[in-house]
């Protein structure tokens, strides 16, 4: 079985107010598991990707890039509230 650490935090200034989240996701502590890069001609532009989530908000445009073998994500969700941002980041990692 495979092991990952994903840590995920969202906000909003105001609540509701604008409000965006990220995450990252890396291997576990004793796992060799490495994430493989996306080719530019599928990835887009600087590594972007259209990720559309069932029951939350559209994302066109989900931030995602690979450094040292760990995920980065992140993205602005417009105006929501705290507990949506959070959720958000929780969906999307």
């Amino acid at each position: 079985m495979i092991k990952f650490q994903i840590h995920s935090d969202g906000g909003a200034r105001g609540n509701p107010g604008p409000g965006a989240f990220g995450f990252l996701i890396k291997p576990g502590k004793f796992s060799n598991f490495k994430f493989l890069t996306c080719p530019p001609s599928f990835a887009g532009d600087a590594g972007v990707v259209s990720k559309q989530i069932p029951n939350s908000k559209q994302i066109p445009n989900l931030n995602i890039k690979i450094q040292n073998n760990i995920v980065y994500g992140s993205d602005f969700l417009g105006t929501v509230t705290n507990n949506q941002a959070e959720y958000n980041g929780i969906l999307n990692a």
